[in-house]
């Protein structure tokens, strides 16, 4: 039995390979509790908190400005956990660059504090830039539980 082992690979246009695929990826939360009103870009802040498996695998999720932008063309799958504040409906949209193309909306039962979860997977080019952002009414984030993240699935 023979052993291959290989320590670089080129493809047909002989530029080097990485034999392990980059799998950029963030999870981030909150550092803070607090609402956030409409027109706002939601910034988390923290990506280092283990217990809550927070990571920027790449470093392409900007914490000061909320900005997801994809080092590799692909599709990537982003998710958003938040709530609306109880007593004023929300709706927070997921961005490609200037696009909305995709939207949470949650309708204020006037009570309570209510889940709004979102995921969806889109195509992204290269320095294509996704963000989310609240666009109408208020939302809720708290430090235990809410968060955005994202990565290339492929």
């Amino acid at each position: 039995m023979s052993t291959l082992r290989v320590t670089n690979l080129k493809n047909a246009e002989n530029i080097l390979v990485p034999l392990t695929p980059t799998r950029p990826s963030f999870k981030a939360k909150p550092s803070s509790s607090t609402t956030i009103a409409a027109t706002n870009v939601i910034i988390f802040t923290d990506v280092t908190s283990a217990t809550h498996g927070c990571h920027n695998i790449g470093g392409h999720y900007s914490t000061s400005t909320g900005i997801f932008t994809a080092p590799l063309a692909g599709v990537y799958v982003f998710s958003c956990c938040m709530y609306n504040n109880g007593s004023a409906d929300a709706e927070i949209d997921l961005y490609l660059n200037s696009q909305s193309c995709g939207v949470m909306r949650m309708y204020s039962d006037g009570t309570a504090y209510d889940s709004m979860n979102f995921t969806q997977n889109i195509l992204c080019a290269v320095n294509d830039q996704v963000k989310f952002s609240v666009v109408d009414g208020t939302a809720y984030y708290n430090t235990n539980v809410s968060s955005i993240s994202g990565y290339l699935l492929g």
